[in-house]
């Protein structure tokens, strides 16, 4: 009787270690797939929020009746190049043509998604020159910049100093 319990015991205890073993492994794969999709996800809410700060502004400042024309005069920027042509970069590009002023090409990842009267290009390879040119993906604009930065001499700026600067 001794002997079988003893038998019993080292098999439950076997049993015990390797369900251990078996869930921590799984654990571990489990919170790192949950730390790194927690890390997107907050990453993405933080891009709304900007956003949406953004435009709440754009908003107040169009009610306000002060426009976009006013920061690029105040700036002496005839000639605009937008940089993103999202969501933030339509409506920038539809604001520069609406107040006059010369949106002479756009860049964007997949222009074939986009249908607008405007050069856009796909890379920066080749770019014209122009005075400005404005980034609208604001969570990556220190990288666009450096980009831009060799290829132009344009002032490069965030739509935020845009907006913000009005």
């Amino acid at each position: 009787m001794v002997n079988g319990m003893t038998k019993f015991f080292c098999m439950l205890c076997a049993a015990l270690i390797c369900t251990f073993i078996t869930g921590s492994t799984v654990w571990k794969k489990y919170k790192e797939k949950y730390e790194a999709d927690f890390a997107k996800e907050k990453e993405n809410v933080a891009k709304f929020i900007a956003y949406y700060d953004l435009f709440t502004r754009w908003i107040a400042l169009d009610q306000e009746g002060r426009r976009l024309k006013d920061f690029f005069e105040e700036n002496h920027y005839k000639s605009v190049a937008v940089y993103g042509m999202k969501e933030a970069g339509e409506l920038l590009y539809h604001a520069i043509k609406d107040c006059g002023l010369d949106a002479v090409y756009a860049v964007d990842r997949a222009p074939e998604r986009l249908n607008l009267d405007l050069d856009i290009r796909k890379t920066v390879d080749e770019i014209p020159d122009v005075d400005v040119i404005v980034v609208t993906p604001i969570h990556y604009f220190a990288s666009i910049q450096s980009e831009l930065s060799n290829l132009t001499t344009a002032a490069i700026i965030s739509i935020e100093d845009v907006i913000w600067g009005i």
